[in-house]
C-alpha cells in the first residue's frame, strides 16, 4: 500500500477528463452516439446467488485484475454515459469530482487508483463493465461447478504461479478466508502432494 503519486493521479485525471468530455458530447447531443458494446456484462445464465459467490471468489484473489486497470481503471465513454444517465443533472465537472473524490489516500502499488485495502473504492454503479462483469478463467470454472452441482458454496484458492496465497470457502453471504502465505515449505510440499 502506498499514497498515489501526484504524477499518477495527474495522468489518471487527464485521461478521465478526456473520457468525460467525449461522453458529455454524446450525452448532451453535440456528437452522435458511438456503437458501445456490452462485452463484459454479467453472465446471463448465472443466478443472483451464483453471482454473489463469484463476487466473493473474486475477493479471495484481492485484485489481480485490478493491476491491469492502472492508469485508466477501465473507465470508458460507456461507463461515463451510464453515470450521466443515472445522474441527469450532473455536469462534466460534477462527474469528474465524483470520480476523483473516490481515489483512495492509500492504494496498492502498481495497480488501479481505486484499488484500496478494502477493495474497490468505486461503488458498483460507477465501475466499468470490465470491473463489474469480467470473469477470469478461475471464476468461469467456479461458475461451471456451481451450475453443474447446483451448489451455492465453493472453495477458491488464489495462487501466484506455484505459490498458494489465500484460500476461502465462499457462499453468497460471504466467505471464510484462510491466509496461506505463511505456510512452511514442509506444509507446501504436503499440500502439493495432497492436490496431486
Amino acid at each position: 500500500m502506498k499514497q498515489p503519486s501526484k504524477r499518477q493521479i495527474g495522468e489518471f485525471v487527464d485521461r478521465l477528463t478526456q473520457v468525460i468530455s467525449h461522453a458529455a458530447q454524446i450525452h448532451f447531443g453535440s456528437v452522435p452516439a458511438e456503437d458501445l458494446t456490452d462485452e463484459y456484462d454479467k453472465p446471463t445464465d448465472a443466478t443472483p446467488r451464483q453471482l454473489a459467490v463469484l463476487g466473493n471468489g473474486c475477493a479471495v484473489c484481492r485484485g489481480h485484475c485490478c493491476s491491469q486497470g492502472k492508469g485508466h481503471a477501465f473507465i470508458s465513454v460507456d461507463t461515463i454515459l451510464k453515470y450521466l444517465n443515472a445522474n441527469p443533472t450532473a455536469r462534466p465537472r460534477d462527474v469528474l469530482q465524483a470520480y476523483v473524490s473516490r481515489i483512495g489516500s492509500r492504494t496498492y502499488a502498481d495497480s488501479c487508483v481505486y484499488h484500496s485495502q478494502n477493495g474497490c473504492e468505486l461503488p458498483r454503479e460507477m465501475r466499468s463493465k470490465v470491473c463489474n462483469g469480467y470473469l477470469c478463467k478461475g471464476l468461469y470454472s467456479v461458475l461451471s461447478q456451481l451450475q453443474e452441482n447446483e451448489s451455492s458454496t465453493a472453495f477458491v484458492v488464489a495462487t501466484d504461479q506455484n505459490h498458494v496465497l489465500r484460500a476461502g470457502v465462499i457462499d453468497p453471504a460471504g466467505h471464510q478466508l484462510y491466509d496461506c502465505a505463511e505456510l512452511s515449505s514442509d506444509d507446501q510440499t504436503t499440500s502439493n502432494q495432497a492436490e496431486a
